[in-house]
């Protein structure tokens, strides 16, 4: 069987970007699932982010801090993983976190990283703002909604976790 054509780089259906029939490109984009999913995301992602910088923190540090707050002690792939986030930038932000004096790495394999006293006070100050930017996002929709939002993005996450060609 011959290779399948694909198409060009940036395109989702092989047209030149911004070519196609007036609306056409922009309503396929609209209907792009990882894009809607990454553009809503980051939406409500800068709104708590900009209510928590006010104490000196930034979204990718939040979201260490609130995971650990929310799970206990973890070892830094595990945070990795359930925090979305690559090795590299992981170790980073932990390092960072450490300096404040917000967490503590564990030592030997499998470092394992926790939230500090003063850590978790911070989460437990920020949570309020968190959840009020949340809370503003979803307002457009009704609590049966918002059920069927989470219940299908937890369905989404399941499939794209056991997928085997995943990139996470």
């Amino acid at each position: 069987m011959p290779p399948r054509a694909q198409p060009k780089r940036g395109t989702m259906d092989g047209r030149t970007p911004g070519t196609g029939t007036a609306g056409s490109s922009a309503s396929a984009l609209d209907h792009y699932v990882p894009y809607l999913l990454n553009h809503v995301g980051g939406r409500i992602a800068m709104g708590v982010a900009r209510d928590i910088r006010a104490h000196g923190i930034s979204f990718t540090m939040w979201r260490v801090l609130h995971t650990l707050w929310h799970t206990g002690p973890l070892k830094l792939v595990q945070l990795a993983a359930k925090a979305n986030f690559d090795l590299s930038t992981l170790s980073r932000v932990v390092s960072e976190l450490e300096t404040r004096g917000l967490l503590a790495r564990g030592a030997g394999r499998g470092v394992s990283a926790s939230l500090t006293p003063a850590g978790a006070a911070l989460v437990e100050t920020l949570l309020p703002l968190a959840h009020e930017s949340e809370e503003k996002a979803l307002s457009v929709l009704s609590p049966g909604e918002r059920a069927i939002l989470v219940e299908l993005l937890h369905k989404l996450d399941r499939a794209v976790r056991g997928h085997p060609r995943r990139l996470r």
